[in-house]
């Protein structure tokens, strides 16, 4: 039984949200940001913030990806953590947003360009954020990525381009698509079978659930 109604895109969010900015791919028109929001920069992502002018109340990483540690600034707290380390910096900003009590995430900067490897940790970030009882965003390169769990995520009908779904974590079992160009009804997936890839809006509400399992929700832009 679905037990979570999901929010189906980050501009959605209508409560305070944790919003991590890392050092990847980022485009402005991405960075939508509120006065209620707890704004962290991940290591290399202050550079994006700074240009963007907008103030971390947070800075956190090992600082590799800039000129040593940042001079500290009125309102903003500093944690260093080390090199050497198990997670990376936007999953240690994430889980510093948990403590903190939140349970929205959108991570900025964690897509694209020759880091496939990261782009790989941050979804599997997403996984983990779902997991935990939150709902996090990975938001760039025209995409906006989510993971749902027994749960179900709903469309306006005037949503437009593309959306894949795929298994994550395993088997995914009930998974229903309704309202979209090929819709499905109690279907399994499977990591090692995509499916669910490239699916249309077709104009009409829509929604994906799973009731038993997680699913990864790709939403990308088409070029009309």
């Amino acid at each position: 039984m679905n037990d979570k109604i999901y929010i189906a895109r980050a501009g959605d969010i209508q409560t305070p949200a944790c919003r991590i900015f890392g050092a990847g791919e980022l485009s402005p028109s991405d960075a939508l940001t509120n006065k209620r929001d707890l704004i962290i920069a991940a290591d290399g992502g202050l550079l994006h913030l700074q240009r963007l002018g907008i103030a971390p109340r947070i800075i956190i990483g090992d600082f590799d990806s800039l000129d040593g540690v940042p001079e500290p600034s009125p309102g903003v707290e500093i944690i260093r953590r080390p090199v050497e380390k198990d997670l990376t910096d936007m999953s240690l900003a994430a889980d510093e947003g948990f403590e903190r009590g939140f349970d929205m995430f959108v991570l900025y900067g964690g897509t694209g360009g020759a880091r496939l490897s990261h782009t790989l940790a941050n979804i599997s970030l997403l996984a983990r954020l779902c997991e935990r009882g939150a709902q996090g965003f990975l938001v760039g390169a025209g995409a906006e990525l989510t993971v749902i769990k027994n749960g179900k995520i709903s469309y306006g009908a005037h949503t437009r381009g593309s959306v894949s779904v795929f298994a994550i974590g395993g088997l995914s079992r009930g998974v229903s698509i309704t309202g979209l160009k090929y819709e499905a009804r109690d279907i399994a997936l499977t990591e090692s079978f995509p499916l669910g890839v490239s699916n249309s809006f077709i104009g009409t509400p829509a929604s994906i659930e799973v009731t038993d399992g997680c699913c990864l929700i790709v939403r990308e832009e088409v070029a009309e």
